[in-house]
């Protein structure tokens, strides 16, 4: 993945972190743990880091400063990629997650996660499985 995430010119993507935890969670999952993984992902990856979004709050809603920041600049150029930890990081809520990836993918910006391969198809089906149980 390396080559392919390096431009023509040498220059890597540019990309932002977004890392999340409960307000209560101190444990593996801890933002600078995150951010550290994402940070190391990106460097493995031909990606710069140029911008770090971070929440204390449940993933169960898109009630978030720093998500609805991430959202809004996805579509100023800034970035290319947003890199999570994991997927859950970015939301629990099915539908949320469905919506807040499809105008990150409209507004040209692809999603990588440390722990999670999207670049196998299984997150085409998974979220068309999500989506379908989203609908009833």
């Amino acid at each position: 993945m390396t080559n392919e995430n390096r431009q023509a010119s040498g220059v890597t993507k540019p990309a932002a972190i977004y890392a999340r935890c409960q307000a209560h969670q101190t444990a593996a999952f801890a933002i600078e743990r995150q951010i550290q993984a994402c940070k190391d992902y990106a460097q493995q990856n031909g990606l710069t880091v140029v911008d770090t979004y971070t929440d204390k709050a449940s993933g169960a809603t898109d009630n978030r400063a720093g998500f609805q920041q991430l959202i809004t600049d996805s579509g100023n150029g800034r970035f290319c990629t947003v890199i999570v930890y994991n997927a859950d990081r970015f939301s629990r809520d099915r539908y949320d997650f469905l919506q807040y990836r499809s105008r990150l993918t409209d507004n040209g910006v692809d999603m990588l996660s440390v722990t999670n391969d999207f670049s196998n198809g299984l997150d085409v089906l998974m979220e068309k499985v999500y989506s379908a149980m989203a609908r009833g």
